[in-house]
């Protein structure tokens, strides 16, 4: 039996041109993905950020990846709103804390994604503002009705190396990542209780 080709992978990064440490990705993923570069990625998405919290999320209905990276820039909004209100980009950007992205095809065809994160975020809001960006159309008529909303899983980085290698994976498979950092970090001028509780851990 031949050996089936990897698929076309893609690798998005948005790093604002000032950022003081100048970090830059293994460049040689134009050529396809090797164990090599595979193995060089984790080390970089490793060293890029300080990892507090692992999400993934579904979706109720099948979606493709454009709605998939839609829906999660959309709760990107909310959560800097949350924080710095509605004119946030002024203060942050695109967002205040990083980000690296994995999409998944599921085998019934829909995307979901597993995210990680460097900074506090709040897990509530996540979870409310995704039963209704990932539901179907009748889950903003019904978000506690969990036949038609979206799922979100939360969990803290208790091993750096574990959650990047899971995320990883995607990269081996020929699949999809994004990834973002802020030029400059931002914290709050009021702290609210969620924000204190999780710079405790």
């Amino acid at each position: 039996m031949a050996e089936t080709p990897l698929r076309t992978m893609s690798i998005n990064i948005t790093i604002p041109p000032d950022r003081s440490d100048n970090a830059a990705a293994p460049e040689s993923f134009a050529e396809g993905p090797r164990r090599d570069d595979l193995e060089a990625w984790q080390n970089w998405i490793i060293e890029f950020a300080d990892w507090r919290s692992f999400i993934t999320l579904e979706f109720k209905d099948i979606v493709g990846r454009r709605k998939a990276q839609g829906c999660w820039r959309r709760l990107v909004q909310v959560l800097n709103q949350d924080l710095f209100g509605n004119h946030y980009t002024r203060i942050v950007g695109h967002s205040y804390f990083s980000y690296v992205i994995g999409y998944e095809q599921q085998e019934r065809g829909s995307f979901h994604m597993h995210v990680i994160v460097d900074q506090p975020v709040h897990y509530q809001l996540i979870h409310d503002t995704w039963h209704v960006l990932g539901g179907d159309r009748f889950a903003w008529k019904n978000p506690g009705d969990k036949n038609h909303i979206g799922f979100a899983w939360i969990d803290q980085v208790r091993n750096r190396i574990s959650v990047v290698n899971y995320i990883s994976k995607y990269i081996s498979k020929g699949g999809e990542i994004d990834i973002y950092k802020p030029r400059k970090y931002k914290s709050p001028n009021k702290n609210p209780e969620w924000w204190q509780l999780a710079t405790r851990r």
